[in-house]
């Protein structure tokens, strides 16, 4: 789980990082994501949104309609999840899936 929060409306970068079976860092050949509600609501058309140039470690800057808050909360949990393929030395193509949530905090007073 990601730990900090997020500001609404601000700046939240998830720094993916890629390691094999063995331990050693991989460069995935694929990375999608996608960004949801809990509810499985897909947040300002973020899904399967893939990576331009996969690397070991990639840094997903979310930002704006990204981190707005849905329906007038005070805070709301977002799910960042994640596929990426990429090949074993060992096992052949694999494809890897995660994902986590973060909250989203409501900042009313800033404008």
């Amino acid at each position: 789980m990601l730990t900090a929060h997020a500001e609404e409306g601000g700046t939240y970068i998830v720094t993916l990082t890629f390691v094999d079976e063995d331990g050693d860092p991989m460069v995935p050949t694929s990375i999608t994501w996608s960004l949801l509600t809990r509810a499985g609501v897909v947040v300002n058309e973020r899904e399967n949104v893939e990576v331009a140039t996969p690397a070991a470690s990639t840094e997903i800057v979310l930002a704006g309609d990204d981190l707005a808050i849905l329906g007038g909360l005070v805070q709301e949990s977002r799910v960042f999840s994640l596929t990426a393929v990429y090949t074993s030395g060992t096992h052949g193509v694999l494809t890897l899936k995660d994902s986590t949530s973060f909250r989203v905090d409501d900042l009313e007073r800033v404008s």
